[in-house]
């Protein structure tokens, strides 16, 4: 779903950060395949600090935030060059909200 929404947008403005996990090539609870998130060049990302060892698209670390998760401080990259990512970013809707504005800076 979220790839068929990315092909229509301006890639140039395309900030992306998820409530859960989304990327991993398999669903953690149901243990189906799922389709990658594949992410353009400039596009920013919010993400946990752990899910970037995944990446297949390269990219820029800009800002780690005091935003934590399981798995890691919530990071905000810029995607240098296409590919496949897993995203997993805050939890609390007070810590979304937070990303949210800092993503509008970029």
């Amino acid at each position: 779903m979220i790839n068929s929404i990315l092909k229509d947008l301006d890639y140039n403005n395309v900030a992306i950060t998820s409530i859960g996990l989304d990327g991993e090539k398999v669903d953690q609870v149901t243990f189906m395949e799922k389709p990658r998130i594949f992410v353009q060049e400039g596009y920013i990302i919010a993400t946990a600090s752990d899910t970037l060892k995944m990446f297949e698209a390269e990219f820029e670390e800009l800002q780690t935030t005091n935003i934590y998760t399981p798995i890691g401080p919530i990071i905000i990259v810029k995607i240098k060059k296409a590919g496949n990512a897993l995203i997993a970013g805050p939890s609390v809707v007070f810590d979304m909200e937070k990303i949210i504005q800092l993503l509008e800076g970029y």
